[in-house]
């Protein structure tokens, strides 16, 4: 073998560098242990925010120093370990879809042109049920609404975009190109945005990428439990202003005009029953009380920033509370307070819906404009229980509704103390100390409100001037909360607003139990394949058991180099590719037998089995490795992280089968025949070696059978159709961890009411004590409102179900119930994950069809490939229609898709190597009759046709049994497809080639001959 030295220098240069960079994992890992042990107290209850503590206090200390040449601090070593993913450590996903409205708006000047206002809500319509670019939805709308003559550029030729060339000729194609461009900058821009908020965050090894070409941003936090806080720090887009308040005299007058108009409407909706007065308002006084509350200010010429702290208090304010609203739930209640208007949290939907109603707003001037406090306060009522208030102020907007003053000119902002109270600082540039000053100057004795994202978080009277560019937020914040806006506020406002299209949240115990999962499969496949290489190849499956043991080294320590995140679909592709891995030395293998059953010697059997096995592996690990990369480019998530596993795995398996085994060999063959180096154990030797079975002659029956299971599995399909995930469909799963054993038909009924007829599907996951809730329940809303409602109807449906207390945001299996997993997918990302699934299958067989041609020259061969694929294909389908009425349910979904591909690459792999040896066949007998030749071919492959299936069949099996319920469905599919794979390829593959053939091989190869 020439090159043995460089093949043993390169073996040795990969295995020391998979150590050293394998060794920052231990390393880590143990400092990850000292933070367990840190945050973890007397009853072994772990401490999450005090083992963050621990690690945010060791990041810049040096933690690892190899051979004492290099000192790396923790976050170093973090950031070149072998990263696990969030379904094996826990934490939180999202992708965030930049929402394009905004932008839209802006560049048309707010433009409030019927059509033009029109056409937008059709395009975010259209958005909810079809895919494609926003803005080519909105264009299409545009067309379809605007008067005829009026093009974009009637809404878009304004002085703001004249700078960049839109005038009121230009085309509809030009100003859709700005448009675009502005929504791309403005995708780059929160990118750059998110990324700071997220880096400030706290967490460990975050990871925020863009998906190009979509305009959204995935963002994944491991370790996160606080769901609502990660929503918040991420949606909220940061629009500080800072707004004039009206005095409550100057917007008395209008409440009192509401509250009129709705009391006489009430009346008059009442009127036919006879009620009077006091039967409609009760005999509560309808007056409200004004309290005289103090205003704490700071004030003098060194004053830093501005604060209102203020409590609502005493019997008066407590009868106030006993207002119209109390008794009548769709009128306009008022508590007149010196900070405002006051109303209980629980009436704001109330308020709001009376806000927004046409013939109130007509009656609102166009001066005035109502924001709710961020933060509700606690107020005392005269029997001692206490009420959530929020106060509603009435800002004062101009014609153009901009604030005086906005958050672009704060530079910095932290979270500070002021007064003994978290507070957040802001510290302006000095155009913003500027404006500021003179706003401080001009506005003495009068409220201004400091509003992000339309909600006021003060509302402070001014004092005095303030020079120096500072200004205080203090509203009662917690530490996490002050220190968050301080984030949000330092890295900036989005340029528009973004909306989570899909997030996924996994608990840390069921992280836990699926990194035991994996590490079992792996193990207990690993085992199997090794004792029975062993068993079949004697000396030879030592060699191979001794390659796989590098491959999978060499996978880890690759992966480790690249800093890929292992995810749990990424340990399925680990353990498939030690059941393929094996494929290339049972083709040496049984090439190496065949020769020595013929009669030559040990080496030279060596040698040439290797030559002739080359081409085949080759082949075969091509196809596989082709599927991968389109499963790498198509694929999304945990689909990247398997395709991304097996890519590396393919060629970490090419090079320990084909180069290491061969030192190995040759070294044990270097005696020559008198080298005791055996490639069969009595048990195995002549096992399939001289089968004469008639394949072809079988093939009519073959279609028949295939063509019958088919049949019955369409039928099915269209009957009682597949049991699509999320993914697929859009909607909300939940899985949720009971104390003991529940039954699944009990909640189902019991949650029937909870989501108001919408569709949904409870079954067990893995164990009777945990149930996967998946539900179509407000689907088409992507609002954190719809996930808090859907989460509220699945809060009380499971708690009046089992009568059990929600554990909340923790894990506390203290006779409670709480939520494991959560996966939201929005109806529009369901539509791309179908539309790219249905992509990655077409583009797969393509590109198998033109290798396939390349290889074998004829188009017969790709042919007959392309057909066994997608029987394959419909076969598996076809499997999971009829286990579905058998009472065994699995989900289509991403996983699925992958599992499906790798059928592809599998049964490829098979067809090929048939297809190598039915070539080479036809090359030595080239008189003899076609269908004999391809019978001889496929007698002569059966032995590693079979074996290959075996060993991967039991690693499948494994997997089945250990991978956990996540990988159940993808186990499933592997499953079948490696059975209906090995049948395809003797019983499809060929026979297509046969019958689309009519003797024109034997004939061309004829004719080459006589040529020669």
């Amino acid at each position: 073998m020439r090159g043995k030295g460089f093949i043993i220098f390169l073996t040795t240069i990969v295995t020391l560098l998979s150590v050293y960079f394998l060794s920052f994992t231990f390393v880590s890992r143990g400092v990850k242990e000292a933070a367990d042990n840190y945050a973890t107290d007397a009853e072994g209850n772990l401490d999450y925010g005090k083992k963050q503590d621990y690690l945010d206090s060791v990041r810049n200390t040096v933690v690892y120093s190899p051979l004492g040449l290099v000192d790396y601090t923790y976050e170093e070593v973090q950031n070149t370990e072998l990263n696990l993913g969030l379904d094996l450590q826990g934490g939180m996903s999202v992708t965030l879809e930049i929402s394009p409205v905004e932008i839209i708006k802006a560049l048309s000047g707010y433009s409030e042109a019927p059509y033009f206002v029109k056409s937008l809500e059709d395009a975010q319509e259209r958005q909810r049920t079809e895919s494609g670019n926003f803005v080519d939805l909105f264009a299409q709308s545009f067309a379809a609404n605007a008067p005829e003559g009026e093009n974009l550029a009637s809404i878009f030729s304004n002085t703001r975009n004249r700078e960049e060339g839109i005038t009121r000729s230009s085309s509809d194609s030009e100003v859709l190109d700005l448009i675009n461009r502005e929504v791309s900058e403005a995708v780059d821009r929160s990118f750059t945005i998110l990324r700071t908020r997220i880096d400030r965050f706290g967490t460990s090894q975050p990871n925020i990428q863009k998906l190009e070409g979509t305009g959204r941003i995935e963002i994944e936090l491991p370790g996160v439990e606080d769901q609502a806080r990660v929503r918040k720090l991420l949606q909220g887009v940061a629009k500080l202003e800072f707004w004039e308040v009206h005095p409550i005299q100057e917007v008395l007058p209008t409440i009192y005009a509401i509250n009129d108009m709705l009391v006489a409407e009430k009346k008059a909706e009442e009127a036919e029953a006879g009620m009077t007065d006091e039967d409609l308002f009760g005999e509560a006084d309808t007056d409200v009380a004004e309290d005289n509350l103090g205003d704490d200010l700071l004030a003098g010429d060194d004053s830093t920033g501005l604060d209102l702290e203020s409590d609502l208090a005493g019997a008066d304010s407590a009868a106030a509370m006993d207002s119209i609203l109390s008794n009548i739930s769709d009128l306009l209640a008022l508590n007149r307070t010196q900070q405002g208007l006051s109303y209980e949290v629980k009436d704001t939907a109330k308020i709001n819906d009376i806000l927004q109603r046409e013939d109130v707003q007509a009656l609102i001037p166009n001066d005035v404009r109502f924001l709710w406090d961020v933060k509700a306060r606690d107020a005392e009522m005269g029997d001692g229980s206490t009420i959530g208030l929020l106060n509603l102020t009435p800002i004062k907007v101009n014609r153009r509704n901009e604030a005086p003053l906005t958050g672009e000119y704060v530079t910095r902002a932290s979270q500070e103390f002021y007064e003994g109270k978290i507070a957040v600082y802001m510290y302006m540039n000095v155009a913003g100390a500027q404006i500021w000053r003179k706003i401080t100057r001009d506005n003495r004795g009068k409220q201004f409100a400091i509003v992000l994202d339309d909600y006021v978080y003060s509302a402070p009277v001014i004092n005095d001037e303030i020079s120096n560019g500072i200004s205080v937020i203090s509203g009662g914040f917690e530490l996490e909360e002050a220190k968050d806006l301080a984030n949000v506020l330092e890295a900036g406002a989005l340029p528009a607003p973004v909306r989570i299209v899909e997030d996924a949240f996994v608990g840390p115990t069921l992280g836990k139990v699926a990194r035991q999962e994996g590490v079992t499969s792996i193990l207990a496949g690993l085992a199997i394949v090794v004792l029975f290489m062993i068993f079949y190849y004697a000396k030879g499956g030592l060699v191979a058991n001794i390659a796989l043991v590098f491959n999978i080294f060499f996978i880890f320590g690759i992966l480790a180099q690249l800093s890929a995140a292992l995810t749990l679909p990424g340990i399925a592709g680990i353990v498939l590719t030690i059941g393929m891995s094996i494929d290339a030395n049972v083709l040496i293998f049984e090439r190496i037998r065949e020769e020595l059953r013929n009669g030559v010697g040990l080496r030279a059997a060596v040698t040439t089995g290797y030559q002739k096995a080359y081409s085949s592996i080759v082949d075969a690990n091509v196809t596989t490795a082709l599927t991968a990369i389109i499963l790498y480019v198509l694929g999304a998530g945990p689909i990247r992280g398997f395709a991304i596993t097996l890519i590396v795995g393919i060629g970490c398996s090419f090079f320990s089968a084909v180069f290491i085994t061969r030192v190995i060999v040759e070294w044990m063959c270097r005696k020559g025949d008198k080298a005791n180096v055996s490639f069969a154990t009595p048990f195995s030797k002549g096992w399939l070696s001289n089968l004469n079975v008639d394949f072809l002659g079988k093939r009519k029956l073959a279609y028949m059978f295939s063509g019958g299971f088919i049949l019955i599995g369409m039928i099915l399909l269209f009957t009682s159709g597949l049991n699509y995930g999320v993914d697929f469909q859009g909607g909300r799963s939940y899985v949720i961890t009971f104390p003991d054993s529940q039954s699944t038909t009990k909640l189902k009924e019991a949650l029937a009411d909870d989501f108001e007829g919408a569709a949904f599907e409870v079954k067990t996951f893995g164990a009777s004590n945990v149930l996967k809730v998946t539900t179509t329940y407000l689907v088409n809303d992507e609002s954190t409102e719809a996930d808090q409602k859907v989460m509220a109807a699945l809060q009380k449906g499971v708690s009046d179900f089992s009568g059990l207390e929600y554990a909340g945001a923790g894990e506390n299996t203290d006779g409670k119930w709480y939520v494991a997993r959560t996966y939201k997918v929005g109806a529009t990302i369901a539509d791309d994950i179908r539309r790219s699934s249905t992509e990655s299958g077409i583009v797969a067989i393509i590109a198998i069809f033109l290798y396939i041609l390349i290889r074998f020259s004829r188009w017969q061969f790709s042919l007959g490939a392309i057909v066994a694929l997608l029987h394959d294909t419909l076969v598996v389908f076809s499997a999971f229609a009829i286990a579905k009425v058998f009472g065994k349910s699995f989900e289509i979904d991403q996983v699925f898709i992958a599992a499906v591909l790798t059928i592809i690459g599998y049964s490829i792999n098979d067809t090929v190597v048939v297809f190598d040896r039915i070539r080479e066949t036809l090359g030595l007998r080239s008189k003899a009759d076609t269908v004999q030749t391809f019978n001889m071919a496929i007698n002569n492959t059966i032995n590693r046709t079979l074996i290959t299936s075996v060993t991967t069949l039991v690693v499948v099996v494994v997997l089945l049994i250990f991978g956990g319920e996540v990988l159940r469905g993808f186990s499933f599919a592997l499953l079948v497809g490696i059975l209906v794979g090995t049948y395809s390829s003797i019983f499809i593959a060929s026979p297509v080639v046969i019958d689309f053939t009519n003797n024109k091989i034997v004939k061309k190869d004829k004719d080459e001959k006589a040529k020669a």
